[in-house]
């Protein structure tokens, strides 16, 4: 019978390759800048008051697919947003791969 918890070595994990802080600040910065839009929908509100409610540090494939729908709706270009997020992950990847993070 199974008690709800799982035991694994180290090595089975796989990295999660963001920087928390981060991600969190750039999620949050793309939801106020469409906050800032009068002419938000009150669909597209409760989106991202949900949105901006979460707990984790990271959107799902839906989450950002309905996040960047708004986005494009509202004539709001995320690709910086998206190019930074690419910079961190490649900064956090030789980070591991230095001294610095083993």
């Amino acid at each position: 019978m199974w008690d709800g918890e799982y035991t694994l070595r180290i090595n089975h994990l796989k990295p999660l390759n963001y920087l928390e802080s981060k991600c969190c600040q750039q999620i949050s910065d793309r939801i106020s800048r469409l906050r800032e839009n009068e002419n938000l929908e009150e669909a597209a509100r409760a989106v991202l008051k949900h949105l901006g409610e979460l707990k984790r540090p990271y959107l799902t494939a839906v989450e950002e697919e309905l996040l960047s729908v708004i986005e494009r709706e509202h004539g709001i270009d995320n690709r910086s947003t998206v190019l930074v997020a690419k910079n961190v992950d490649l900064l956090y990847q030789r980070l591991r791969s230095t001294k610095i993070m083993r």
